[in-house]
């Protein structure tokens, strides 16, 4: 069961390893990749007037935006000008309330889903049309597996079926009908050897921190309500189909994933206190490499925020296109939003903006 001690640790981890994780230059395999286009894109900061703590996910939605703020236990309804209108849901551990939340997700109907960790975990929905709660499914009983019950990721599809990031039986997400009843089992758990180059020759990967499966993905839906799910703590990244059949799998390179990858690889502790405190727990899924992931609507590009700082932009296809870094200072972000060649990102207790440019300015 996940309390809300350790609902805390998790969301203040994410946020601080951003900030301090040590990128080190490490000479490796890894870092021997083919050059891929680059762009540029510069956020700027936005809604400064509104005080925010440990953001998470800024989304446009109809003429505003929804915010979710983990550590102040709330979900947003913005206007235009980031002046809040309204709260979904309150603090709590009943029905529609909620605690540390972890994600949400915008379905049809103008109905959203929050995943809320504080005791058992529970999804709850809410009406973007009144304010009000809907209902809650998938709380008050402990599951057949324990580790399943941490999600920590949710999508909706147009039909209001519920993704949720839950490793079960060799699977790394599951598949709920809008009433809460599992109907299908998502991709294949990884095991850090397929993903990092040499690992299993490497002393790295024969620590027991090591020894455990890739389970902790990021996810969003396309148009075509095809699912897109990018594993944190590697560079792959996957689309499924409506019936979960794998579309495509595309490793991600640039030379972030490679320092990234090589830092991973160190013999020496080159990550921060954080996150050797909880490579105890959450073992190699504790490392923050893609941090979020979203779907353009306009044009079914997939964006990929690796670091908290760079975007790798992959075709509908799947194939890498390039990447995006930014001009200027350089800023982390928990998360993106994009919509209309637009992306959106969370610090801390920050709220950005950025223009992208289209992929034919920048990619020859």
């Amino acid at each position: 069961m996940l309390t809300g001690s350790s609902a805390r640790r998790i969301i203040l981890l994410a946020f601080a390893s951003l900030c301090l994780f040590v990128v080190a230059r490490v000479a490796s395999a890894s870092e021997e990749t083919e050059e891929v286009p680059e762009g540029t894109f510069e956020p700027v900061r936005v809604f400064e007037d509104l005080t925010v703590n440990g953001a998470y996910r800024l989304t446009p939605h109809d003429d505003g935006f929804l915010l979710l703020e983990r550590l102040n236990h709330r979900l947003l309804d913005l206007d235009a000008s980031g002046a809040i209108k309204r709260q979904l849901g309150r603090v709590g551990q009943g029905p529609g309330e909620m605690r540390f939340p972890m994600d949400f997700a915008v379905g049809s109907a103008d109905t959203v889903r929050l995943v809320s960790t504080a005791g058992l975990m529970s999804i709850h929905g809410y009406s973007l049309r009144t304010g009000g709660s809907l209902d809650t499914v998938l709380q008050g009983t402990t599951p057949d597996d324990a580790e399943a019950w941490h999600s920590y990721s949710i999508a909706l599809d147009s039909k209001g079926r519920m993704f949720l990031n839950q490793p079960r039986q060799g699977s790394v997400i599951v598949r709920y009908s809008p009433l809460g009843d599992r109907q299908l089992l998502i991709g294949e758990l990884l095991r850090p050897g397929d993903v990092y180059p040499d690992c299993d020759q490497h002393s790295r990967c024969r620590d027991r921190r090591f020894a455990v499966r890739l389970n902790r993905v990021v996810m969003a839906v396309a148009p075509s309500d095809a699912l897109v799910a990018a594993f944190t703590a590697a560079p792959v990244v996957s689309r499924y189909s409506v019936d979960g059949e794998l579309e495509f799998q595309t490793r991600l390179r640039g030379r972030l994933i490679g320092d990234l990858m090589g830092v991973a690889m160190q013999e020496r502790e080159a990550w921060t206190p954080w996150i050797t405190e909880n490579l105890a727990t959450d073992g190699i899924n504790a490392l923050p490499m893609l941090t979020g992931v979203a779907v353009d609507s306009r044009t079914g590009l997939v964006f990929c925020l690796v670091g908290g700082r760079e975007l790798y932009v992959l075709s509908p296809t799947g194939g890498q296109l390039g990447i995006l870094r930014q001009r200027g200072a350089q800023a982390s972000f928990g998360s993106v939003s994009v919509a209309d060649g637009v992306a959106w990102f969370t610090g801390f207790s920050s709220l950005w903006r950025a223009e992208l440019p289209p992929v034919t300015d920048w990619i020859r």
